[in-house]
């Protein structure tokens, strides 16, 4: 039949040409974007060296090779994109794979004669600089690992060299902590290339099984049961991925706080603040990437628990009032006193995704969150003596045009983004709050008019609200957090012990608590554990682990045995990478004054964690 000779043809080894073909293809449809950061990264990092002092015949030297190695890789990629068929796919890899080791050189082997004469904090930025130039080389060559390995060699190699060489501070432990790093990417793209074959053989069981469906009706139910199959890998391989590049991500912007906390030039300080953008800017991707996976994959439950509106306005207005103010925008948060049944966690992640989106594209006036009981029976469109409640979000933005409102749900739309910059998001705010909405059994709608402004609608059975008595107003106090926060590090040494496996990720938070005011005693297994507590004179105020320290460990679990040895209820945060559907419950269940946080943790997120802990300190 037509689908067996379709599966022979995934799996048979005369074919690996069509899976070479497909990992050369995604290669060189990511070099058009990574040649032009590589521009980015040669412009930023141009004036630094500058200013700081560099050679001027190097620096020239250096900037004119980069342009060049630039230029003959573009004019690669446009010959591709002609005729990705006039040479073997073979022949393509190798000319990427040249093209990036050439790239890597470039900035590698000039380190010899740009960074002898500049200070040590610009060869730190130079040094990071290439680290990230070699994350995106792996994200680039994620499905063609002989680029992946050629390009990161050459540009880390040469450079821990260069600090061997020289007379920088501690310069076998630099030139170790490259090579490390080397390692780390380097397996780490072995597991990134196995999850994109997967996806290769996925995609082609996929197709196999639209033509056994078109085969005939005999085959139906075995190809939907393969779909299904092939949307369960997918999920359990983003899970898995995730995890893993959640810890580099997480130590990133630790490093960066920390870095940010440094006496830097102006020049420094700019690119210090585009680093920080672009690392916020990735974690939001990703995290939207990753809830949309989740509630694709059809394993979130949706729970029907009553909710305390307040609470909830609250909330909103303490998230999004500091940046609305900055960009000239009123927030008014109006919620009754009272109860919805919903999914708590769900229906937060809905609301907040409108406020933000409002926030995003309104550059003055208000936005007004509020909510109302209608009778429907009032109203076009309902149906006869339908009593619902609703919350809406209304802004006085940019609008939406009347053909544009049926596909504003839909995933990737964004209007007025024709060009896709990723500043603006990937567009699938919207469909979060749809997908969320539909697990729920609410109803998302909008209506907006052009160059006026828009209010988006959540719609609930007027049964599932439950009016309370309202309590006496209370001005919120937006900033008791952080003011509690340095009153309490000034008046009294807090003391942290910090439990976690991955060696980078404990260094860099242990250097953010630590500049924050923290004292803080690290711990990277259970056996130090025990060390760390002969070291203290007093029980840590506060337990910050992560929590799947290894395959027989977890920090729930050391958790409750440093409660019980010190025989006190000692406020804990847990940081995970596992961010399914009732994980947060899971973990604080039984477990009172715990705290989860979920990886890519922000230094503003463990501030705030920490707050809170302190509060609930014995």
């Amino acid at each position: 039949m037509v689908s067996e000779r379709s599966e022979t043809k995934l799996v048979a080894p005369s074919k690996t040409w069509s899976i070479e073909q497909a990992q050369v293809d995604a290669l060189y449809k990511a070099m058009g974007p990574a040649n032009a950061s590589g521009l980015v990264a040669n412009g930023a990092i141009g004036p630094l060296l500058w200013f700081d002092g560099a050679s001027p015949t190097a620096l020239v030297s250096f900037l004119l090779l980069c342009g060049l190695i630039a230029s003959l890789r573009h004019l690669l990629y446009l010959r591709y994109l002609a005729n990705p068929l006039a040479r073997s796919a073979r022949q393509w890899g190798q000319w990427a794979s040249f093209g990036g080791v050439l790239a890597g050189l470039s900035w590698s082997i000039s380190a010899f004669f740009l960074l002898p004469s500049v200070s040590e904090i610009t060869g730190l930025i130079y040094t990071f600089v290439c680290c990230l130039m070699s994350v995106s080389s792996l994200i680039v060559s994620i499905g063609y690992r002989p680029y992946t390995i050629a390009a990161t060699a050459s540009r880390v190699l040469p450079l821990a060299l260069w600090y061997v060489l020289s007379d920088f501070p501690y310069p076998w432990l630099m030139a170790f902590a490259l090579c490390a790093f080397l390692l780390f990417m380097l397996y780490n793209s072995s597991r990134l290339y196995q999850g994109f074959l997967a996806s290769l053989r996925m995609q082609g069981e996929l197709e196999a099984s639209a033509i056994a469906l078109r085969e005939g009706r005999d085959q139906s139910e075995l190809q939907r049961q393969r779909a299904e199959m092939a949307q369960q890998m997918q999920t359990r391989f983003l899970a898995a991925v995730s995890h893993d590049l959640r810890q580099p991500m997480q130590a990133m912007m630790m490093l960066l706080a920390t870095l940010s906390t440094q006496r830097l030039a102006p020049a420094s300080r700019d690119l210090l603040t585009k680093m920080e953008m672009s690392a916020r800017l990735m974690r939001d991707m990703f995290e939207a990437l990753l809830e949309l996976s989740h509630l694709r994959s059809g394993d979130i439950q949706a729970r029907n628990e009553a909710i305390d509106l307040l609470a909830l306005g609250e909330a909103i207005s303490t998230t999004f009032r500091s940046i609305a103010e900055t960009k000239g925008i009123s927030l008014e948060v109006q919620l009754r006193s009272g109860e919805l049944y919903a999914d708590p966690e769900l229906l937060r992640r809905a609301l907040f995704n409108l406020v933000d989106n409002a926030v995003k594209y309104s550059s003055g006036g208000r936005i007004r969150v509020w909510d109302e009981v209608h009778n429907a029976s009032m109203a076009q469109g309902h149906r006869s003596g339908q009593v619902a409640y609703l919350i809406h979000v209304e802004d006085q933005g940019v609008g939406i045009s009347p053909e544009h409102l049926e596909s504003i749900f839909d995933e990737y739309v964004q209007l007025g983004n024709t060009r896709r910059n990723r500043r603006d998001g990937l567009g699938l705010g919207l469909a979060i709050v749809k997908r969320s909405c539909d697990l729920m059994r609410l109803k998302a709608s909008v209506r907006s008019v052009l160059h006026q402004g828009s209010v988006f609608s959540i719609e609930a059975d007027h049964g599932r609200f439950r009016p309370k008595d309202p309590m006496p107003d209370r001005a919120p106090n937006h900033e008791a957090v952080s003011l509690q926060t340095r009153t309490w590090i000034q008046n009294r040494q807090v003391c942290i012990l910090l439990i976690e496996d991955d060696l980078a990720v404990l260094e860099s938070t242990a250097m953010v608590l630590r500049h924050r005011g923290f004292e803080v005693y690290c711990c990277d297994s259970a056996y130090s554990i025990d060390r760390a507590i002969q070291e203290l004179d007093r029980a840590p105020d506060v337990i910050m682990s992560d929590y799947r320290l290894d395959e027989m460990l977890y920090g729930t679990t050391l958790i409750d045995r440093l409660r019980d040895e010190f025989n006190k209820e000692i406020p804990a945060i847990l940081i995970t990478g596992d961010a399914s559907s009732g994980m947060q419950r899971s973990l604080t269940e039984g477990r009172p004054a715990v705290q989860v946080l979920f990886k890519p943790v922000t230094p503003e997120q463990l501030m705030a964690s920490l707050a809170l802990a302190m509060q609930q300190m014995p």
